[in-house]
């Protein structure tokens, strides 16, 4: 296991205390280049043979990223919200070692502090299918070693403590309240190299490992706990609300910070009872939401970059038109499609893309998220849109500088529209990694989108 290191916290509060001190200190721009993920193209892997370009195709979605503005919202809400949590859990305060082996450690009053007060909150992110929630959370999440082991702190002997920043279970389509507690401590005994006989005893009862969860979050200091897919509660013939009562329960006895995430249909889960939508905003609630226009046309024209054809098409506004209408703003389908019509280019031998190779793409790679993403009025614009005459090279496909003082950057110095006394003008802004106006040229260069629709 990697070393642990520490370096001085941010604020005075958070000094002195190994399970903060460990953890990054990224300013902006270093977060940035954290979710940025880009693949290897050269020209040579043009001519590669038809196997090793759809291979190289295939791993197109695993292998890009562009962060969108939420990324920077829900990073900010879970930093602070981890912090806080970890600041009331100090390992070398007397009171946490009441807290950690006491489950009913509130009845104790301990000098000078009185009872001990764990600071756990739950975050709330909503979005539909789609959108890039999971990638958002693992990307954000991505910044933090999932598990640091503390040896010696400022000369103090720590005996090894082990810390995991966080876990991501799947809420259980049951509802059901032991099956979430076994997902629980099978990923927390995996993370901390247990075997899972001597950690997880399934035979135990409910109420029985309820209580075993609380106390493996505390011991391992767990920060954060993502609960994916919390819509499956709403599918659930019974259970829901004790499954609630007892995440939430956990936030108030563990500290640990909870994120419940699901689609738009989770919402009804938290505008039921005036309390539970209270405590399920209490982290503040992210939304996320298919692309504007103007957002997305930034993605794509960096994703149309990675093109493993042997001819490249340039991104023309038609392409762009027919590609937003198809995809709806949607970053997963987006991604599926530029995927799936370089396969049919490279399958009918064009070994270009081409309106009628992005319509076939689109059929095959959204054969089931056709409803869910097009509407009447998209199906006869897109009809149109195949009438129309094109000549009109997108600006997206014409040559950009390069910045030679962030070139971990260049293949996102994109160019971008601006309105300008209404008249919308293309200009070039170039990053400088000296500049104080850093994030605003971010904004401008379409490198952090504003995901809002207008």
């Amino acid at each position: 296991m990697t070393k642990t290191v520490y370096s001085k916290a941010t604020i005075p509060a958070h000094r002195g205390n190994p399970l903060i001190e460990c953890l990054p200190d990224l300013e902006d721009k270093e977060l940035l280049k954290s979710w940025i993920q880009k693949p290897t193209l050269s020209p040579e892997e043009k001519s590669e043979s038809n196997r090793y370009r759809r291979l190289s195709i295939s791993s197109l979605d695993q292998t890009f990223n562009y962060p969108l503005q939420t990324y920077r919202e829900f990073f900010n809400r879970l930093e602070e919200a981890l912090l806080s949590s970890y600041a009331a859990k100090n390992p070398l305060d007397p009171s946490t070692i009441h807290f950690l082996h006491n489950l009913d450690y509130d009845d104790t009053i301990l000098k000078p502090k009185g009872r001990f007060k764990p600071n756990g909150k739950a975050i709330t992110l909503l979005g539909k299918s789609g959108v890039g929630k999971s990638t958002m959370i693992e990307r954000t999440l991505g910044v933090f070693r999932q598990l640091y082991l503390h040896d010696e702190y400022q000369n103090k002997n720590l005996g090894g403590l082990k810390q995991i920043t966080y876990l991501l279970v799947e809420c259980p389509s049951s509802g059901s309240p032991k099956s979430l507690c076994i997902a629980i401590l099978a990923e927390l005994g995996r993370l901390a190299g247990l075997n899972k006989d001597e950690f997880l005893n399934t035979r135990l009862s409910r109420e029985q490992l309820e209580l075993l969860v609380e106390m493996r979050l505390r011991e391992y200091f767990v920060g954060v706990l993502v609960i994916d897919e919390i819509q499956n509660l709403l599918q659930a013939k019974s259970g829901m609300a004790d499954l609630l009562a007892f995440l939430l329960l956990l936030v108030n006895r563990s500290g640990v910070v909870l994120v419940f995430s699901g689609n738009e249909d989770a919402r009804d889960i938290f505008t039921q009872k005036h309390r539970i939508g209270r405590r399920g905003e209490a982290g503040g609630v992210v939304e996320m939401q298919p692309l504007n226009k103007k957002s997305w046309q930034s993605v794509l024209a960096v994703l149309w970059r990675y093109q493993w054809l042997r001819e490249e098409t340039k991104l023309t506004q038609k392409i762009v038109d027919l590609f937003f209408s198809l995809t709806g703003g949607f970053i997963d389908q987006t991604i599926r499609v530029f995927q799936e019509c370089q396969k049919v280019a490279i399958e009918n031998g064009s070994e270009k893309i081409t309106l009628e190779n992005i319509k076939e793409a689109y059929e095959k790679a959204c054969a089931f998220s056709h409803s869910y993403i097009l509407s009447d009025s998209q199906e006869d614009i897109i009809e149109s849109i195949f009438d129309e005459e094109d000549s009109y090279e997108h600006e997206a496909s014409k040559p950009r500088a390069q910045n030679s003082e962030f070139p971990e950057l260049d293949y996102l110095h994109t160019e971008f529209q601006i309105n300008e006394n209404f008249d919308l003008k293309p200009i070039l802004i170039s990053l400088d990694s000296n500049d104080s106006d850093f994030e605003q040229n971010l904004y401008k260069t379409g490198l952090v989108c504003t995901n809002l629709i207008d």
